[in-house]
């Protein structure tokens, strides 16, 4: 699930979900909208927040299939 598609599911605001996982609410539109990739840390405050419904593959949309060795999986 992208974060967007999550914020709008739970009826979250950007301002509301960068309080909940200590960001901005620029850092978090820029997340939400794809402009920008949150860091390896945030991804993990993120995927914890969300109780996994959005999960570090969910920002790297083009290592979806690909196995931690490479191959497709």
């Amino acid at each position: 699930m992208t974060l967007s598609d999550y914020l709008r599911a739970h009826s979250l605001t950007h301002s509301e979900f960068a309080a909940r996982i200590g960001a901005t609410q620029a850092a978090v539109t820029r997340y939400a909208n794809g402009r920008r990739k949150p860091s390896l840390e945030k991804i993990i405050v993120i995927e914890r927040e969300t109780a996994g419904q959005v999960r570090a593959i969910d920002f790297l949309p083009e290592m979806a299939g690909v196995s931690v060795s490479g191959a497709a999986a």
